[in-house]
């Protein structure tokens, strides 16, 4: 592993990556594991890793960085429509419940319901979909290199689920009202 691992004052596992880029890997030609530039035999498979396999370590980086990105692409499109469809269900269930008078009835303010209708589905997507952006945002001012620490699996898994529970919230508080 290059690079080190921390753990902050939240408990949350960071991985530093001290060097980032593809020049520094040699991947292996039967497994295709990553390897340091270093070793001499596989982490994956312990098969003798060639000396001078720079330049495929190259390009089967640059083909794994192209297929990454293709990858987060076609989430984020993913995630763009999730995020319009939920914003027009919390639109659609605040203005109802504006113009029915429901709110009125519950005793919620005009505001209240506009910021339920702004405010979960944005920090659900933001939790569901960039957990990583997430992470930069709350330990901003607790790491001193915040750019290049990363979240650590769990991390990442509770702060999407957190976002996913933020939808169901702001749902959950805008249909109270006809329900009770």
């Amino acid at each position: 592993m290059v690079g080190r691992l921390s753990i902050d004052r939240n408990f949350c596992f960071c991985y530093t990556d001290a060097r980032k880029g593809g020049d520094f890997m040699k991947y292996c030609d039967r497994c295709g594991t990553r390897n340091e530039k270093r070793q001499l035999f596989c982490q994956g498979c312990g098969k003798p890793l060639k000396k001078n396999a720079r330049k495929e370590s190259q390009a089967m980086a640059e083909q794994e960085t192209a297929l990454q990105l293709e990858k987060e692409r076609k989430r984020n499109i993913r995630g763009y429509c999730l995020l319009a469809g939920m914003y027009l269900l919390h639109f659609a269930l605040g203005i109802a419940l504006i113009i029915t008078g429901k709110a009125r009835e519950a005793d919620i303010s005009s505001l209240s319901v506009v910021l339920m209708m702004l405010l979960f589905p944005g920090a659900g997507y933001l939790s569901l979909y960039k957990p990583d952006l997430m992470f930069k945002i709350q330990h901003f001012f607790s790491l001193r290199d915040v750019e290049h620490a990363e979240p650590s699996d769990w991390y990442i898994a509770s702060t999407q689920l957190g976002g996913v529970l933020l939808w169901a919230m702001g749902l959950g508080l805008l249909t109270t009202p006809w329900i009770f």
